[in-house]
């Protein structure tokens, strides 16, 4: 039904089934059902990753418009799964009030992944944060809401709320959908202070420390270079793919997106490259690729290292057992 966040055309003609086993409080796996189908919905969605979903007649990818797609009725099958999923609307409203906790973050998750019926989300989601207890979730919610556009609610969560998971998440969220100089400082307490179990809740894109480093992209180039020695610190003891957000966000905070090659480094793009250099693995990491092309730097799978050492001035010493074990 999806293989790596792509739907296949069968998606569409299983959501009614999906509506039809939540219904059932028997259905032992409801939270693993509710789980599958959000995703079936957007496809990869979290902090980090932005969905992939049609609205019943327009498609988005990575949260823009796909016009191209759109016009020729490409992905039409995105479009079926909201219109089945949007006939399951009123379940998911009832079980925000299930005895389970697990059932309620389910329930959550979907709603997160519909925008299109925010106006009528939004005001039960409050209700429910207001008589949560679950810590997982009231996160839940906090990303939910930040994805149906409740701006005034998650600053009033930032500001009092008490589980950190939660305020990391609407801090998070917040720094996409209103930028604002003043979440630089709870973001980077987020990002020197991991919080436990965070990867569990729906939404997370990984470690909290990763998607408050991602977060910090989105504000202002002044405001995220503050964040630059608390980035480069967690990337010497950050490992594989988790390394990838904190990548993303340096180079974002020390570089200026080019069309021709760079060749010559500011002050601050020298340190960020230097300590880019000293975590190896990241250089074989292909899901980086094409993102230091987006700022002029070199960008090969197998040489970019090598070129970008020479670009800072800095001579590389070979080790090729242990590149070839960090890279494996």
């Amino acid at each position: 039904m999806i293989h790596q966040g792509t739907r296949a055309s069968a998606r569409p003609y299983v959501i009614p089934f999906f509506i039809e086993l939540c219904t059932e409080p028997l259905v032992h796996n409801r939270f693993e059902l509710l789980n599958f189908w959000g995703s079936a919905i957007t496809g990869y969605f979290s902090i980090q990753a932005r969905p992939t979903w049609g609205d019943g007649e327009t498609i988005y990818e990575y949260g823009k418009v796909d016009k191209y797609a759109t016009e020729r009725g490409w992905h039409r099958e995105l479009n079926e799964i909201y219109l089945e999923s949007l006939k399951g609307k009123q379940l998911l409203y009832n079980l925000l009030s299930d005895s389970d906790f697990q059932i309620r973050a389910g329930a959550v998750w979907v709603l997160a992944c519909m925008p299109t019926i925010a106006e009528s989300s939004i005001p039960k989601l409050e209700a429910l944060f207001k008589r949560e207890v679950s810590q997982g979730v009231r996160a839940g919610i906090a990303f939910a809401l930040g994805e149906l556009g409740a701006v005034e609610t998650l600053k009033h969560i930032l500001a009092e709320e008490q589980f950190t998971a939660t305020k990391c998440i609407a801090a998070c969220q917040l720094a996409r959908i209103a930028p604002d100089d003043s979440l630089i400082e709870p973001l980077l307490e987020f990002v020197t202070q991991p919080i436990k179990d965070y990867e569990r809740i729906l939404g997370a894109g990984g470690k909290s420390t990763g998607d408050a480093a991602f977060a910090i992209s989105y504000l202002p180039r002044h405001i995220k270079q503050q964040a630059i020695p608390a980035i480069c610190s967690l990337l010497k003891q950050t490992r594989s793919f988790d390394t990838v957000p904190l990548v993303e966000t340096l180079l974002s905070a020390a570089f200026e997106e080019k069309d021709e090659p760079l060749t010559e480094l500011t002050t601050i793009q020298q340190l960020v490259l230097s300590q880019m250099l000293l975590t190896d693995e990241l250089w074989c990491i292909g899901n980086l690729m094409g993102t230091f092309s987006t700022y002029g730097l070199p960008d090969g799978i197998h040489d970019k290292k090598e070129e970008c050492a020479k670009l800072v001035g800095i001579e590389l010493t070979a080790d090729e057992a242990l590149t070839e074990l960090r890279c494996e």
